[in-house]
């Protein structure tokens, strides 16, 4: 038997310690992907308002995957855990004023779609309070649509938009703004889909509500005739998935939002 090279030995040892410093980087390359789809998993499996439509994991895949790096990305993601109720509530009215929409409306949509989370994403990709979906938030230049306000003014202004195409009519935008305006469009009306029938239901159902507290306010009637809205709100929260609905409430210097 022929004895080895020395010089191979070195050669050998170098070859060895690239490949493995090699597959360290790899490891270290891919460990993010694979974090990230582990946790858009647990996010599916485990959302903050429930699927109940059946959503496959694979079917909404890289509007979620897009969701949660944007959420990653986002400086307001740390400041969004203490912001409450009330706050979203004040910060829907500059838009609403802008874009000469309902703050009542504003506000069933904000209810329904993320219980005043700013952090909240849907099974489905939709980011933030109004569930604003990522091909929406690059259509009215939401740059960070986990920030409370600019997500609130990309769907006020969706919401405008969708008003002006439908001619007011408030069931047609909630449908669109569930199914698109291509679906509502094709059926003259709104889509016979579940989820969208629903969602015109629950939402036109809590905007009725917040308009009669709205009403009750600017009428100066007593705490009571909110407070009964308010429980009225509870078999919406049961049907809708919700575990609950905010409390109607009064805000500041007489107006309700």
């Amino acid at each position: 038997m022929c004895p080895e090279n020395p010089k191979e030995q070195p050669t050998r040892t170098r070859s060895r310690g690239l490949s493995i410093r090699s597959s360290f980087k790899l490891v270290l390359a891919i460990s993010p992907w694979l974090l990230l789809l582990w946790w858009d998993y647990v996010a599916f499996t485990f959302p903050i308002k429930p699927d109940r439509y059946q959503h496959s994991f694979s079917e909404h895949l890289r509007d979620r995957g897009i969701a949660y790096l944007r959420l990653l990305r986002s400086p307001s993601k740390v400041s969004n855990l203490a912001m409450d109720a009330e706050t979203v509530t004040q910060m829907i009215r500059e838009p609403s004023e802008k874009y000469s929409v309902d703050p009542c409306l504003i506000e069933s949509i904000v209810i329904y779609e993320s219980d005043f989370n700013p952090n909240n994403i849907s099974t489905t990709g939709g980011m933030g309070l109004m569930a604003l979906m990522p091909v929406t938030a690059k259509k009215y230049r939401v740059e960070d649509p986990f920030d409370a306000a600019s997500n609130i003014d990309g769907g006020t202004h969706l919401v405008r938009d969708l008003l002006e195409t439908f001619k007011g009519d408030v069931n047609l935008t909630l449908a669109s703004y569930n199914a698109g305006e291509r679906a509502v469009t094709r059926f003259h009306g709104v889509p016979p889909y579940r989820e969208t029938t629903d969602y015109v239901k629950f939402v036109g159902e809590i905007y009725s509500l917040l308009k009669l507290r709205s009403e009750h306010v600017r009428n100066g009637k007593s705490q009571a005739c909110w407070q009964m809205a308010s429980v009225n709100l509870d078999p919406i929260a049961q049907s809708s998935g919700h575990k609950a609905l905010p409390p109607l409430r009064e805000v500041s210097n007489g107006h309700s939002y």
